[in-house]
Parts: C-alpha cells; sequence; structure tokens
C-alpha cells in the first residue's frame, strides 16, 4: 500500500513537473521577440483603431473592418492607453496563446483521459508555429483559438456531467468568444455531434434541453453581434482562390505547413504532426467511429466546409488563418498518434513497464529538436520591407516623383516613414494605388511602385512595357514581401 502511494505521488508530481515546464516553454516562445516586427496591414488598422481617443470611436473603427467583433479591439484600445509599441499591444494576444495551452491540455485530458497524451499535446501546441505566430499578432485570431478550445472542453463536460453549472460555463464562455470572433458560433456543430451518443440514453431529455436553451441563447447573441459590429466584404466576383489554393487554406490552417518563408528543415515539424494526427484518426476511427473522438473529426471536416461555403457565400477569399481554432484540435490527434507510438516502442522494448518515462522525455526531446529549424526561421523573418525600401527609395528619389504603393501597404509606409523625420518627404510623396483601376500601371506622374512580390506576370509585363525595372528585392525571410520598381 504504502509502495503504491508513493509511486502515485512520484506520478503525480512528475506530471504536475512536466506541465509547469510545458507551460514555460510555450509562454517564452509566445514573448519571444514579440515587439521586434511592425505592424502590417490588418495589424496596422487594428492598432490604429486602438489608437482613437474614446473606446466607442475604437467600436465604431471595429465596425468598418470585415465581420470584426469588438472585444479583441475593445482590449487592445486599453492596452493602447499606456503605450502604442507594438510588443505592448501584441501582449493579450501572446497570453490568450498561452492560454490556449492549458485550455488544450484539459480537452485533450478530458476526450482521451490519459494525462500523458495530454502533455504531448500541450507540448506539440507550445512548439506549433503558427500558433505562436498568431499569438504575436495583433489580432482576433489568439482568442478566437483559446475561446474555440476552452468552449469545447466546457460542452464536453457539459454533455458528459449534465449539470446546470456546466452548461450556464460553456454558454457564457461561447458567448463571450462570440465577441472576439463569430466563428465562436461554429462549436455548437461539433457539440451537436458529441450529443449522438447520448441519444436515448439516461438523461438524454435533460441534455437535449440543456442544449436547446444554449443553442437559441447563443444564436441570439450570434445575430445581434452580427447586425451592430462586422463590415461585409463585397465583390462582384467570386474570388475564393484568389490569395490561397484549397490545399494551402488546409495545410497552413491546421498548423501542417508553414505560414511564412522557411527550409526544407523548417517543413519537417508540419509534416509530423500531420503524419501523427493521420495516425491518430485513424486509429480513433477504428477504435469507435461514433465515439466522441471520432464525432470530433467529423465536426472539424464540418467545420472546414462551413468556412468555405461562408466565403463563398459573401465572395470573400479563402485565408488560411480562418480555421487557425482547429489547429489545436488536429494537434490532439496528432498527440493521439504519438502516444500509440510511444506505447507500441514501450511494449516492444519494456514488457514489464506500462508505460516508460523515458520514451517520453527522449520522445519530447525529438520535437523539440525537430520545431527546432522552424521556430529559428520565424524569428529571424521580418513582416515586411519598410525599412529597407526606405534605403532603395533615398539614394535616387527626387522630390517631385511620385511613389505609388499596392495592396493596402500605403498605411504602413506612412505609418512608420512619419515617425521619423529623416523620412517625411518621402511620405508626402506616397499615393495609393486605385486597385480596382485598369490602367493602375501606366500613371504617367509616377517613377516609383511598391508591388507585392514576387509580381504575377501579366503585372511585371505590364510595369517593364511601362519603362520600369526593380530597384529593390526583398530577402527571402520576410513574412509578407513587397519589392520597389523605379521608371528609368
Amino acid at each position: 500500500m504504502a509502495n503504491s502511494l508513493n509511486a502515485k505521488q512520484g506520478n503525480w508530481i512528475s506530471e504536475h513537473i512536466a506541465l509547469l515546464l510545458i507551460a514555460i516553454v510555450g509562454l517564452v516562445l509566445r514573448l519571444w521577440q514579440i515587439g521586434t516586427k511592425i505592424f502590417w496591414m490588418d495589424e496596422l488598422g487594428v492598432a490604429q483603431a486602438a489608437f482613437q481617443p474614446t473606446l466607442s470611436k475604437t467600436v465604431d473603427a471595429a465596425r468598418e473592418h470585415i465581420m470584426a467583433m469588438p472585444l479583441d479591439y475593445v482590449t487592445a484600445w486599453t492596452m493602447a492607453r499606456i503605450s502604442h509599441t507594438e510588443g505592448w499591444l501584441r501582449l493579450p494576444e501572446a497570453l490568450w496563446g498561452f492560454l490556449t495551452l492549458l485550455a488544450g491540455y484539459k480537452l485533450c485530458l478530458e476526450l482521451s483521459g490519459k494525462k500523458q497524451l495530454a502533455l504531448f499535446a500541450m507540448l506539440m501546441m507550445a512548439l506549433s508555429p503558427i500558433l505562436i505566430e498568431y499569438s504575436q499578432e495583433l489580432r482576433f485570431y489568439a482568442p478566437l483559438t483559446f475561446f474555440f478550445t476552452l468552449a469545447l472542453y466546457l460542452g464536453l463536460k457539459a454533455i458528459r456531467r449534465s449539470r446546470s453549472l456546466d452548461w450556464l460555463l460553456f454558454t457564457l464562455t461561447t458567448l463571450i468568444g462570440l465577441y472576439f470572433h463569430f466563428y465562436l458560433i461554429m462549436t455548437l456543430s461539433i457539440t451537436v455531434l458529441w450529443l449522438i451518443p447520448k441519444f436515448g440514453k439516461e438523461q438524454w431529455e435533460r441534455i437535449r434541453n440543456y442544449f436547446g436553451i444554449s443553442a437559441i441563447i447563443l444564436s441570439i447573441g450570434f445575430l445581434i453581434g452580427l447586425k451592430m459590429f462586422g463590415g461585409i466584404y463585397v465583390e462582384s466576383q467570386l474570388s475564393l482562390f484568389k490569395y490561397e489554393s484549397l490545399s494551402s487554406f488546409l495545410l497552413t490552417g491546421l498548423g501542417w505547413t508553414m505560414p511564412f518563408p522557411t527550409s526544407p528543415l523548417g517543413w519537417v515539424i508540419g509534416m509530423l504532426y500531420m503524419t501523427l494526427a493521420i495516425i491518430g484518426v485513424v486509429i480513433n476511427l477504428k477504435r469507435n467511429p461514433l465515439g466522441e473522438v471520432s464525432l470530433l473529426f467529423y465536426g472539424v471536416i464540418l467545420i472546414v466546409l462551413l468556412v468555405i461555403g461562408l466565403d463563398a457565400l459573401k465572395n470573400y477569399p479563402l485565408f488560411a488563418r480562418q480555421i487557425i481554432m482547429l489547429a489545436p484540435l488536429l494537434i490532439f490527434f496528432s498527440a493521439c498518434g504519438a502516444d500509440w507510438i510511444v506505447e507500441k516502442i514501450t511494449i516492444r522494448y519494456s514488457a514489464t513497464i506500462p508505460y516508460s518515462w523515458a520514451t517520453t522525455i527522449l520522445f519530447s526531446l525529438a520535437l523539440i529538436l525537430i520545431a527546432s529549424p522552424a521556430l529559428y526561421e520565424y524569428y529571424g523573418a521580418s513582416k515586411g520591407s519598410d525599412q529597407e525600401i526606405f534605403t532603395a527609395l533615398s539614394e535616387h528619389w527626387q522630390p517631385h516623383e511620385k511613389i505609388h504603393v499596392e495592396a493596402g501597404a500605403f498605411e504602413v509606409y506612412s505609418y512608420y516613414w512619419s515617425q521619423d523625420p529623416s523620412k517625411n518627404p518621402l511620405v508626402s510623396a506616397l499615393t495609393p494605388l486605385d486597385y480596382h483601376s485598369s490602367d493602375r500601371w501606366h500613371y504617367p506622374d509616377s517613377a516609383w511602385f511598391i508591388v507585392n512580390y514576387p509580381p504575377a506576370k501579366e503585372l511585371e509585363d505590364a510595369l517593364r512595357s511601362a519603362g520600369f525595372e526593380p530597384a529593390y528585392i526583398p530577402q527571402s525571410n520576410t513574412l509578407y514581401p513587397q519589392m520597389l520598381w523605379r521608371r528609368q
């Protein structure tokens, strides 16, 4: 009896030390160099909304942004009362990203009942490049991912226990999350699937009634939010794959390919996550095709289809970040695959030990090593080339020459160059492109163009035919590369 108690106490201490260490690693990775990258385009839009003198003006600015709910803007406005620096304004996003690790651990533990598997999942989330990147971006994707993960955990608990308090917590959490991002309503699509195993069983009517009340409350909150907030994207032609292919949308959004420039070594971590996730999905589907874990997988597919359908309906392009809230769920399946492999290794080489901590530690160290190249490249990348383009311009630019800027980056250059007195003359020369003008590359008074890189062949041919030549080509480790063209 004493030995059994000592073993349990030792396991408890080991598990909580592992939990603490993973939490520290995840927090450090989300805070590391959080203020070194400039705000870029959409991020700057949130920052400028936060710079408004009153909260009401910030909320008004949020209404003009596409499908934007107000609470992330309210948070940014509160932070901006103290400082306007990039790192400070991004701090809440990093904290949301950190809290996602804890919520993800609880969800994975609730789903699997295995602390070892939940710790694997938490470590994978801590090291996930896409979760780190969006924990360092001043946008609503970090709180979306946190509230989505937490709501699913609370929803699963509510269905299993059918207590009033659990349903209340699920409803309140999802309702608050809705006002960070309206995609929180999609938690209902997974929650309703989790009702299937309960159909006709004990307490079915109680669970059904609680879910119905929660769904009605959340639907009302969703419709009110949709009516009051969020700009609407309107374009005459369908542009679903304007920026990303379907494969890029899926692989990057689920965390399997990197959302930033990387070498072949940097791709290994994503491919590992994908391989382990496939193993985890297959294992769970074979084990119980109508179990809660399998139903979670069906829910992921359903949400992907809903996001694509909504984008098609409102003529809005696909972006991988639209399904980032699903990344922790796919990491759960990756952890299932990892847990299965480690268990097989343990059985093969240590038949008398139910689970080898040595094997687990070695696997964890290998995971950290494999993730290192992608993380190194992420932290070494820059968001834009504002300083480099300024340097290239300053060598030949003349005060009478106009500089046309494409793709919404006009605000970025104006914002950062206006802060430096030596760059102020260039600010007055900046001119935003009329993006919908058919002859936008033939401005007779323009000597310079700043455009996305690499340019489309049609664009490059138009610029060259108008007498322009490249004056600056961005480095390969630029997240949002733009190049400079000069009329000869």
